[in-house]
């Protein structure tokens, strides 16, 4: 089973495997597509971060591609509607837009249940801090905190996800700031 997507520079490649009888496209997801997207763009704007030897840097490479599909979905009037509701006007609870790649999530957890979270594949709210990731182990179960890109990445993403819910909460007290804002001043409250 190959349920996995990426970006090597030149595409973006999406797999789909039969998981206990449900055909899954990893590429099916607005998530997966907006995040490997993400890496193809901040690529194309900063391509000495490609191969850089660094886990920091490749760890914030994933973060960012999950960024671009929290920031894509966030896009959507009725996304951020949901959002809301569903977390009491706080961006930086547990929600849809958090809850990164559900159903691909799934299917690898049917497979390898420590390796992805409960809910998802990656989730932005978390309690992980940063830690020099040479201290950390090569791998571990999505509950811990390991060097590998896509596990440490959940430290820059958490970090970003809380400064937006901030921001949003600073600038609902200046409502000037939302003209340009797909946001409203109500929207936070």
């Amino acid at each position: 089973m190959d349920l996995n997507a990426y970006y090597d520079r030149q595409e973006l490649c999406f797999f789909h495997a039969t998981v206990r009888g449900v055909a899954v496209y990893s590429g099916e997801s607005p998530d997966v597509l907006c995040h490997e997207l993400g890496h193809a763009l901040l690529n194309a704007i900063r391509p000495q971060l490609w191969n850089a030897a660094s886990i920091e840097v490749a760890s914030f490479h994933e973060s960012f591609g999950d960024v671009s599909a929290i920031l894509s979905a966030l896009e959507l009037a009725s996304v951020r509607a949901m959002v809301l509701a569903d977390t009491g006007r706080k961006l930086a609870r547990a929600s849809r837009v958090s809850r990164l790649a559900e159903q691909l999530g799934w299917a690898v957890r049917q497979s390898h249940p420590d390796a992805v979270d409960a809910d998802c594949l990656r989730h932005a709210v978390n309690s992980f801090f940063y830690r020099q990731p040479e201290s950390l182990p090569p791998m571990a179960p999505t509950s811990a905190l390991s060097s590998e890109p896509h596990s440490f990445s959940r430290v820059f993403t958490a970090a970003w996800l809380e400064s937006l819910a901030e921001m949003l909460k600073g600038a609902a007290q200046h409502p000037q700031s939302w003209r340009r804002s797909p946001w409203t001043p109500d929207d936070c409250g």
